[in-house]
């Protein structure tokens, strides 16, 4: 299997990573149909945690990767082709896959091949991935990502037998004769391909990575032809992503079509995309940054973004995540070729957008609560309304039946307190079929106001005494105090006694009870001598 990708809402801002090479990668730019837009979708996540396969050549040691690769392996059987002497084994180093003339005399493979330096392909994906913000050269998507190595190509490509396990490994399945992946990927990135249909037996993995919420980012391919043609691009239950150039055009070698689901920069000519490389033209010599063009290159970005996403919602499905991406994609620039971009089913459904894609799946995950309820309603009273969650009607229960109740969108308030109203949007059992949105809202149900009337005498001599009475349509117990104890007593039975010159104010008071709020009145009487 010869390796893909050869050389030839409103958001928090956010700062712009110090890093020496960031102003050189044009594809990570805001600049729309031509960089991901990816500053704007920092603000969201930056994909912690999320554990992404790069299903590659293997990596060799960088630091933009320090503390964040995981234990992976070597499935290349072929010691000639692995070029670390034997076949599988637990190290994903990249060895170098160089071609010489004599690596061909002695293996046969004159024809399959041709000679070639090493392109430090699979250390170049994980970089656009995962490389760290670090002031050092490049950034990657989703540099709090970690990166699971799975080496399954080198010298002259790689098989399928070893393809298929790598995925089950990748995926913690168990795989004969390996160890127990403890750290199964979420995101699997295939920068790979060969021109043949998809096997049952890949198509067989593929599914299976799927029941496990797997997502499966593939390369569509670099051959200039229909990415029907090129595995495993054209298996079902692959994201297949196309490459465009830094004019947001469709790259001259990307393969394109039905099979195509997006397209994301991958590059063209001297405006490559640059990520983390070794320097040895044949075997590791160390750490360094270069430029690749493929559409190896466009799929890391749309692992990448996914990665972004499945940090801050695990639990939307894998079904719905994928549609989530491919609603929120950009239009095309303008594309005059014959096959670009501008015409239908040639490069998919647009181009990646890794802000509107996490916004949208922000919006899923803390969906807009919109309703016409009042902030207030009185007791005996009711009102229609409607309340949507993310734009889509929702059902309610009543939460505090005591307060209120809610029949055919109709809200009435039945005793003083808060209403709560519990709300939930189920999953359709397609697109979101383990989840559901709920949450609760709240009316305050204001009491009826008292009829409070209070009588007295309106004049008292000193030393006399009087009874206000008090009637009221609330039960709220009553207290009678007066406000000029200088002039006046007051008993709580209402017994008003007179003590001085002057004007007796008498406070009467009902407290609040279930149908009436807290009634209040006064009584003025003059005291004289």
């Amino acid at each position: 299997m010869n390796s893909v990708g050869a050389v030839a809402a409103v958001t928090t801002p956010v700062e712009p990573p110090r890093d020496p090479l960031w102003e050189r990668q044009w594809a990570l730019s805001s600049n729309p149909g031509i960089g991901i837009d990816l500053l704007n979708a920092w603000s969201f996540s930056r994909g912690a945690g999320v554990v992404v396969a790069v299903v590659d050549s293997g990596i060799v040691s960088h630091s933009e990767f320090k503390g964040r690769l995981l234990p992976g392996y070597d499935f290349v059987s072929d010691p000639d082709v692995a070029g670390d002497g034997d076949g599988r084994d637990a190290n994903p180093r990249d060895e170098g896959n160089y071609v010489d003339a004599d690596f061909l005399r002695r293996t046969g493979l004159d024809g399959q091949c041709a000679v070639s330096d090493s392109d430090w392909h699979g250390t170049h994906v994980v970089g656009i991935i995962a490389a760290a913000i670090d002031r050092r050269g490049t950034v990657g998507v989703a540099p709090e990502s970690r990166v699971l190595p799975v080496r399954v190509t080198g010298r002259c490509g790689g098989t399928e037998r070893d393809l298929v396990d790598a995925l089950r490994w990748a995926a913690g399945l168990e795989v004969a004769g390996a160890p127990v992946n403890l750290h199964p990927a979420a995101v699997v990135n295939l920068s790979l391909g060969a021109a043949r249909p998809c096997t049952p037996r890949l198509q067989s993995v593929i599914d299976e990575l799927s029941e496990l919420e797997v997502i499966v980012v593939a390369a569509a391919g670099n051959e200039n032809v229909d990415a029907s043609t090129s595995t495993p691009a054209n298996c079902m239950g692959t994201v297949t992503v196309t490459a465009t150039g830094d004019l947001g055009q469709r790259a001259g070698y990307a393969n394109f079509g039905y099979w195509v689901d997006l397209a994301a920069p991958g590059g063209e000519g001297g405006s490559s995309i640059l990520s983390t490389v070794d320097r040895g033209l044949s075997i590791p010599e160390g750490e360094g940054y270069g430029g690749l063009n493929g559409t190896s290159m466009a799929a890391p970005h749309v692992s990448g973004v996914i990665a972004l996403a499945r940090a801050i919602a695990p639990g939307v499905s894998r079904i719905e995540l994928i549609e989530l991406l491919l609603s929120s994609l950009d239009p095309f620039q303008q594309d005059p070729q014959t096959l670009g971009c501008s015409v239908p089913n040639i490069c998919g459904l647009g181009f990646l957008n890794a802000t509107r894609f996490l916004t949208a799946v922000d919006a899923r995950i803390n969906p807009k609560v919109e309703s016409d309820l009042p902030a207030t309603l009185q007791v005996g009273t009711e009102v229609p309304f409607q309340m949507t969650v993310g734009g889509e009607t929702t059902s309610v229960t009543v939460v505090t039946g005591s307060i209120c109740e809610a029949r055919d969108s109709v809200l009435a308030g039945l005793a003083r307190g808060v209403c709560i109203l519990r709300y939930s949007l189920d999953g359709d059992g397609e697109t979101t079929p383990a989840s559901s949105r709920t949450g609760e809202v709240s009316v305050r149900i204001v009491g009826l106001n008292p009829e409070l009337v209070a009588t007295s005498p309106k004049r008292m001599t000193v030393g006399a005494r009087t009874l206000v009475s008090v009637t009221s349509t609330s039960e709220g117990a009553r207290t009678i105090t007066t406000k000029t104890p200088k002039v006046c007593s007051a008993s709580p039975t209402g017994k008003i006694r007179a003590l001085k010159v002057g004007t007796c104010v008498v406070r009467i008071k009902t407290t609040p009870t279930s149908l009436y709020e807290a009634g209040s009145a006064t009584v003025t009487i003059k005291v004289r001598r």
